[in-house]
């Protein structure tokens, strides 16, 4: 039988799809929250968390092919 280590499980959980996408709608729903209640405006009246969700995103779309033109 094979044996995982924690580290394996680790890799496993940070590349699961699922958990990827709970992340960035938490990421999301967070930036949402602090700018209805704060009215934090940003570059193009984005919550810093929108951005940087959206930026760590864009590699997964790109390697997908998504993005790929």
């Amino acid at each position: 039988m094979a044996q995982f280590t924690i580290e394996d499980f680790g890799t496993q959980l940070i590349f699961s799809y699922r958990l990827r996408a709970v992340l960035f709608l938490s990421i999301v729903a967070l930036a949402i929250y602090q700018y209805r209640t704060a009215q934090i405006r940003e570059v193009l009246g984005l919550c810093p968390h929108v951005v940087m969700a959206i930026l760590v995103w864009l590699p997964d779309f790109w390697a997908r092919g998504i993005l790929s033109t």
